[in-house]
């Protein structure tokens, strides 16, 4: 599994372009890798959602491994967490969303950091690893838009050992390495 560190942008809109675009869902958008950097590229966009102060904010990060960030240190994860992230992500992101957006007039840009983890399969496990313990984890940068339906499947599984899906169990199987 890779850990990377992530920068999202968090455009606040106001109520009215909230509704408009409430029945808006999650977005996994993938483009042609125009980027040496990535190993991978794209967004996720969450539609907006209301935060404890009030306000409405979408959010758009970015897909794929930032090549120079790939597993941080537990100093280094500290240091990203404390921090705004990268600006000049803020603004590709943000300058792109409004090209997605362009009747959604954002009120301000804030950022938040986060980590996201990849494997080697690009799907999450999801697996009973004992009879007592099951895993969901690794969201390959989609977890968000993903996580309804990983945390169904593994409630099931984990509850009643039951794998409750139309997708194959196989290739959610953890894979451990040594």
């Amino acid at each position: 599994m890779i850990v990377n560190k992530e920068t999202v942008a968090m455009p606040r809109i106001s109520e009215e372009s909230a509704k408009i675009i409430s029945s808006m869902p999650p977005i996994v958008y993938l483009r042609n890798n125009e980027d040496e950097d990535l190993t991978m590229s794209g967004y996720y966009i969450l539609p907006p959602v209301k935060y404890p102060n009030g306000g409405y904010y979408l959010k758009i990060g970015r897909l794929g491994l930032l090549l120079d960030c790939q597993n941080p240190t537990l100093a280094e994860i500290t240091e990203w967490y404390n921090c705004t992230g990268d600006p000049k992500q803020v603004h590709e992101l943000s300058r792109d969303l409004k090209k997605m957006l362009p009747s959604i007039e954002f009120e301000e840009i804030s950022s938040k950091t986060c980590l996201t983890c990849h494997n080697e399969t690009s799907l999450p496990y999801i697996d009973r690893i004992t009879p007592t313990f099951s895993i969901a984890v690794v969201g390959n940068g989609v977890g968000a838009s993903i996580s309804d339906e990983v945390g169904r499947i593994a409630a099931e599984l984990s509850i009643n050992g039951n794998w409750d899906s139309e997708l194959p169990k196989p290739l959610f199987e953890a894979i451990f390495k040594e």
